[in-house]
């Protein structure tokens, strides 16, 4: 087995240069892809894209909001690769590069590949459940055999070597909403008229205290402490994730958090937040009290927690709290995933970046956000992992480019050669 791997990454050092002139040639395939507002022209680009490395490609469906296309021999096992595409921006554009590139080495030195490649490229920096499920049921795949996906997330953390995460975190999204009056009334009423900006602040002041612990009884019961091993693996992070949350012009989290209590608390810890205060029409009369006002509130879920059970404490706990006139309408509801270490595809990634990378990369429980996945071959339960990291091998031509391109690159080719084992089984 070794011998056949020192050749898959023989035969990359021995090409990049040739694969790196060829991205240079395809200039105007690219600009297509990243800047054609018709699906129909970045189908096109996409199969000629992939015919310029012997690659044999597809189109399953593209619909309104995204395309769904596959690599490799009909009928084969499925290894989906879920990718965002945000406008502007080419990271999606190399991560199939490398791809394409991984295996075209591939089919260099070992000859017809063993599985498909679905990908699954979304408009917009989120998918929804449902725009994924709509892109799954157009396509169709004709496979029972579903061997795992790997989802490039939307987080986008900058980090080599790679960080990889198990699962993601569930979530529960509410709206808030206060109505005090019929219509806004003048502020001098302010000392006989309830406001609907204070009832809602009030009850959102009952929700987290300034310590962020939440404060619906029983939230936490749920919650499980992840294993020894998983816990170990946040003392050796980089701290990537600090400095890209720093990038954000945020001086210090939350609290002073460093270390590897920030990562506890970022990747393992459930979250309570808020967005999109408003209030009915007072912005062009300031000194009127509002009769509406309305709020998101954000729960993000680990381990056990179940979002349906989280809102109806939610619904009890306000009541308790005297704000039963407080409107609660649950937007979204999804629940936490994690693959189980031991499964063979985990295994699989794990051991391709160990031989590439070395013994030091990065596989965490949970990532920070939800994502649905759960609309990927919906029923299949299909082993996840997903990519926290990133790089773009479009910008400035760089050595260190060219070296994490080049890595990269031979990981993806190692476990397509790990797949033909999954495969056959």
């Amino acid at each position: 087995m070794e011998d056949v791997v020192q050749r898959l990454i023989q035969c990359i050092d021995e090409h990049i240069h040739d694969y790196q002139k060829q991205w240079q040639q395809q200039r105007e395939i690219w600009h297509t892809i990243a800047s054609a507002n018709e699906k129909n022209e970045v189908a096109k680009a996409l199969v000629a894209l992939a015919s310029s490395y012997g690659v044999e490609s597809r189109i399953h469906a593209q619909p309104h909001n995204g395309i769904y296309g596959a690599w490799g021999e009909q009928a084969a096992p499925v290894v989906f690769i879920y990718v965002p595409v945000r406008q502007p921006g080419k990271k999606y554009l190399a991560i199939l590069a490398t791809w394409l590139v991984a295996i075209a080495s591939y089919q260099k030195v070992l000859g017809t590949l063993p599985i498909q490649i679905h990908y699954i490229l979304v408009n917009g920096d989120k998918a929804s459940g449902q725009q994924l499920a709509d892109l799954y049921s157009q396509a169709q795949p004709q496979t029972h055999n579903h061997l795992g996906c790997i989802w490039y997330s939307e987080e986008s953390i900058r980090a080599s070597p790679p960080l990889f995460a198990l699962g993601c975190k569930g979530i529960l999204d509410v709206e808030l909403r206060a109505r005090t009056a019929t219509e806004p009334l003048a502020s001098t009423h302010g000392a006989v008229v309830p406001n609907a900006l204070w009832r809602l602040a009030w009850a959102i002041n009952a929700l987290k205290n300034a310590q962020e612990e939440i404060l619906i009884p029983g939230f936490y019961d749920d919650v499980q402490p992840e294993a020894d091993q998983q816990i170990a693996v946040l003392h050796t992070l980089p701290m990537c994730l600090q400095q890209y949350i720093q990038a954000q012009g945020i001086a210090q989290p939350l609290l002073g958090l460093q270390g590897f209590q920030f990562h506890y608390a970022h990747l393992l810890l459930p979250t309570c937040s808020i967005s999109g205060l408003e209030e009915d029409g007072t912005a062009e009369e300031p000194r009127k009290l509002p009769a509406q006002a309305q709020v998101h509130v954000h729960f993000h879920l680990v381990s056990q927690q179940d979002p349906d059970d989280i809102y109806r404490k939610l619904q009890t706990y306000l009541q308790q709290q005297g704000f039963s006139d407080i409107g609660i309408q649950k937007n979204m509801a999804r629940l936490p995933r994690q693959t189980p270490r031991h499964e063979p595809f985990i295994q699989a990634m794990q051991e391709s970046c160990c031989r590439v990378y070395g013994a030091q990369n990065y596989v965490v429980p949970l990532s920070a956000g939800s994502y649905p996945i759960e609309s990927i071959a919906p029923g299949k339960n299909i082993p996840i992992v997903f990519d926290l990291s990133t790089f773009n091998p479009y910008g400035e031509d760089s050595p260190e480019q060219t070296a994490a391109m080049t890595t990269q690159i031979k990981q993806i080719a190692v476990l397509l050669y790990k797949m033909q084992s999954l495969a056959k089984k």
